[in-house]
């Protein structure tokens, strides 16, 4: 194996640590980060409370994922049904997102369904 080959322990320490990292940073911030996540500059209480619930969703899949003891690859699972269902968000307002966000969107999330997968399969 090459020293820059990831295996699947690594494939899902990085989910993990970047599903934690987003999903704190949609919990603590909720409207910056809804901001970061569409576009949009209009913020509302709302918007603030998906995002917050969205937050505390990847975060709780993130910390899940890193427990050592833990059923790893079901929390990989968890992860990839969440991502798909960000895929399918995007997909369904594509036309209302402006520039390259609706193509960066649907490129990590599909990226993390299928680095899930990969992790998940090699981790059961």
């Amino acid at each position: 194996m090459n020293q820059t080959d990831l295996d699947e322990k690594d494939i899902a320490r990085l989910l993990s640590i970047g599903r934690v990292a987003f999903g704190a940073l949609m919990v603590l911030a909720p409207r910056r980060a809804a901001r970061l996540w569409t576009g949009e500059s209009e913020e509302s209480a709302i918007s603030a409370m998906a995002v917050r619930g969205l937050g505390a969703r990847d975060l709780a899949i993130g910390m899940g994922t890193l427990e050592e003891d833990g059923d790893v690859a079901g929390w990989l699972r968890a992860g990839m049904v969440s991502d798909a269902g960000d895929a399918l968000g995007v997909l369904s307002n594509f036309g209302k997102l402006r520039g390259l966000r609706p193509w960066a969107l649907l490129a990590t999330s599909c990226t993390a369904v299928y680095a899930g997968m990969k992790a998940a399969d090699g981790l059961s």
